[in-house]
């Protein structure tokens, strides 16, 4: 019908692997307790699983990205989305439009 569907907060409750594999999802948000506990003590779950999401053809937006720090380590896993307080605190429809429609 020509829209995309986007899996949110990969990571927590329902939105899990099986939704994942079988549902034709064009992008995954990895949650903010993935980013947040990956960039706090490294390890190989979030670069394994960034990569099968490539392989699965999948875009990958990171939430809660609040520091240039958060934002490299992302980055350097290839994600390809950064969504966070880094880049912007939520806005309204107005301050929204104010903001962006230079």
């Amino acid at each position: 019908m020509g829209f995309d569907i986007v899996l949110d907060d990969y990571g927590t409750g329902y939105s899990n692997a099986s939704r994942m594999k079988d549902l034709p999802f064009s992008e995954i948000k990895i949650d903010i307790s993935l980013v947040k506990d990956y960039c706090s003590h490294p390890d190989p779950y979030l670069p394994n699983l960034v990569s099968t999401m490539h392989a699965l053809g999948l875009m990958i937006t990171a939430e809660g990205i609040e520091t240039k720090e958060m934002a490299d380590k992302m980055k350097a896993l290839g994600v390809d989305h950064l969504q966070g307080y880094y880049y912007s605190k939520p806005l309204s429809i107005p301050d929204f439009l104010q903001k962006y429609s230079k």
